[in-house]
């Protein structure tokens, strides 16, 4: 059975970077034949959109193998493979539409969001060539569009798993406004008129109103889909933690301190709180499978319906076969591996006075040499953070006694 899911998620890893490609270079010689362009203008445009879509494609396939889409793009490819189909439809009703009034933005924001910044980026600026070629218009409305949906991918590109996204909407808005403004005055040579505000306002209304919509709507059934699970199986007095502490109250313990840890950490490197928090409780599986009188103990995780992405980091830190590749397995990970040790020296003298900023990077040090993060997405900086949070919290260690 796993091998068959395996077959079907690498098929589909494979079949949306051909849809993609295909649909749109059907797209460019449906639009042409509709605009009824000659023969060589039709072979022109396809000539430019096979070496446009293969550029975008090859991107895709390594950003999906890489697993460098934001969030969980990468087990939901559907969301930016329907995106972009809109998109392809938003172009067509852009030939028949004022340059002013186009929704830029929320289709550069779209696309990079069910992506990443660079898919999204390559996509969207495909598809703006795309209508620029069908328009035949002036070529400062390509190079306005292209500058107005980097700026709104560049402000989108950074949001933590917060998702705070008042200060990119405000500021892409504006951008969209300003831009637009700007290039006409620029290359229209007009003089400032207020009825020549009227259509840009209009947009930005439009546009804003849209983000507004899609971000809330990325927010609550992307983002934060399992927030309420994660805030369920996060509390302390969750059935499984308090069937711990009964049980085994060394496990628990541990399961505190290096949840504390992990919790610390996310909010230092950007790491997603809420499943970093949750590894780092529930990242001493045996401990949980041997709980006492609890059959469903022994598949915990598909019990109580953990998060898949909560269940995928916990197989990387209890299988030694399975390489770390989640931000938020590493971080589970080191905060194990600090809370054990400390621990371990306290074991051995209660009254031990350690120099932590000797100890934890001889942690960190022996840790990294085994590989561990050989494929694993955390940067040097990050493990660097780290290792400067856990010498911070040298007061801490003391409730590891």
């Amino acid at each position: 059975m796993k091998d068959i899911q395996e077959n079907k998620k690498t098929f589909l890893q494979r079949a949306v970077p051909v849809i993609v490609f295909v649909s749109g270079i059907g797209a460019a010689v449906g639009y042409g034949i509709w605009q009824k362009l000659p023969d060589g203008e039709l072979l022109r445009n396809v000539v430019v959109m096979v070496f446009a879509y293969f550029a975008l494609g090859t991107g895709m396939v390594i950003s999906i193998d890489k697993g460098t889409l934001y969030y969980d793009n990468s087990r939901h490819l559907g969301r930016f493979t329907a995106v972009y189909l809109i998109g392809l439809g938003m172009a067509a009703a852009a030939l028949y539409l004022p340059a002013k009034i186009w929704p830029v933005i929320v289709l550069a924001v779209a696309l990079s969001l069910t992506s990443n910044a660079v898919i999204g980026m390559s996509a969207y600026v495909t598809l703006v060539l795309m209508i620029a070629l069908l328009t035949d218009g002036p070529p400062y409305i390509f190079y306005m569009n292209v500058i107005v949906g980097l700026i709104a991918i560049t402000l989108f590109q950074n949001i933590d798993y917060e998702f705070r996204f008042a200060g990119p909407l405000c500021a892409s808005c504006i951008a969209l406004f300003v831009c637009e403004n700007a290039f006409y005055l620029l290359f229209e040579n007009t003089r400032p008129s207020l009825d020549q505000y009227v259509l840009p306002l209009f947009n930005v209304f439009i546009s804003c109103f849209l983000l507004l919509f899609l971000l809330k709507y990325y927010s609550r059934k992307i983002v934060h889909v399992y927030r309420d699970k994660y805030q369920l199986i996060n509390d302390p007095e969750f059935t499984l933690l308090a069937q711990l502490k009964k049980e085994n109250p060394k496990a628990y313990y541990h399961a505190v301190h290096t949840a504390y840890f992990c919790d610390k950490i996310a909010l230092r490197i950007g790491a997603n709180q809420y499943l970093c928090k949750a590894l780092g409780y529930y990242s001493q599986m045996q401990a949980f499978r041997q709980l006492a009188g609890e059959k469903e103990q022994k598949d915990f995780v598909t019990y109580y319906h953990f998060p898949p992405d909560l269940c995928e980091a916990l197989l990387q830190l209890d299988d030694p076969a399975v390489p770390l590749t989640k931000k938020e397995a590493a971080v589970a990970y080191f905060a194990d591996a600090v809370v054990s040790s400390i621990r371990f020296f306290f074991e051995k003298d209660n009254g031990a006075v350690l120099d932590y900023k000797q100890v934890i990077p001889l942690i960190f040090k022996r840790k990294m040499d085994s590989g561990v993060l050989r494929e694993c997405d955390i940067t040097v900086k990050e493990l660097e953070d780290m290792k400067e949070l856990f010498v911070e919290e040298n007061l801490y260690y003391d409730f590891l006694r």
